[in-house]
């Protein structure tokens, strides 16, 4: 298991991440999202609970750790969403 935090300053920044779980969550035949034995965990760290991205208790399933969240919609980019590195 692999624990890591993104720490910007001051500065706006964009941190693009890329990962596959496909060999290690699957759909269970009752539609839940399951983990597999070996892909560790969603665990129990302060920092990202403190900025709301935390889990509260350790867990293997995805459905609990996303399920104070609220489902996903996808959208396009909007003018203004980003700031403006230019100065003046």
């Amino acid at each position: 298991m692999s624990r890591w935090r993104c720490i910007t300053g001051d500065l706006p920044c964009i941190v693009f991440a890329v990962g596959a779980l496909e060999h290690h969550t699957f759909r269970a035949p009752d539609g839940t999202l399951q983990g597999t034995d070996d892909w560790g965990a969603y665990s129990v760290d302060e920092a990202a609970i403190r900025h709301g991205a935390g889990v509260e208790e350790e867990t293997t399933d995805a459905e609990v750790a996303y399920a104070r969240f609220p489902e996903l919609v996808p959208t396009r980019y909007r003018d203004g969403w980003l700031p403006s590195l230019r100065e003046g």
